[in-house]
């Protein structure tokens, strides 16, 4: 038991250290802005900050209907273990099915300060009121525009190419 207490201690102790260097103006749920715009949730960290892509989410919380979130965007980075990371500003869009009255959504992201002393904090839950009206139905975004082909009724015609003209020898 002596022995966990000090491995313990000595945890705590490095933890408090290591914290102690981090960037005091930087809190997780302040410097982070989370809002809802045009079908997706959009967080933005300031310079000198990241948001971690393992530990992006964002679900429904209670309610009617079903909610998709995704596809996320690609990182811009890596971080020091390899790790995808977004800079600046990140939207996930969102889309619904029978959703009605005001939606709760739960934004879960890990953000984390770089430079000397750059540490990431535990992941951090926030929650965003939407209007289900605001939110893009399933449908609408998983069936692709129609084509060409289906405006004219349906009927294709062959295309035929004409063959390049060959270029005159000199």
């Amino acid at each position: 038991m002596r022995s966990l207490s000090t491995v313990l201690m000595s945890l705590l102790l490095t933890v408090a250290a290591w914290a102690q260097k981090a960037d005091p103006s930087f809190d997780a749920v302040k410097s982070v802005t989370v809002t809802f715009q045009k079908g997706a949730v959009v967080l933005t960290v300031p310079p000198e900050a990241h948001l971690k892509a393992s530990f992006m989410e964002v679900v429904k919380k209670g309610g009617p209907g079903t909610l998709k979130a995704g596809p996320l965007p690609a990182t811009t980075a890596k971080d020091e273990i390899g790790d995808g990371i977004w800079h600046g500003t990140v939207r996930i869009p969102v889309r619904g099915e029978g959703l009605s009255g005001t939606v709760q959504l739960e934004v879960t992201y890990q953000p984390c300060t770089e430079g000397e002393g750059g540490v990431c904090f535990p992941p951090t839950t926030r929650v965003l009121e939407v209007k289900a009206s605001e939110i893009p139905a399933a449908a609408s975004l998983e069936k692709p525009a129609v084509s060409p082909v289906e405006k004219a009724g349906g009927a294709v015609a062959p295309v035929v190419a004409a063959a390049p003209a060959s270029a005159s020898a000199p």
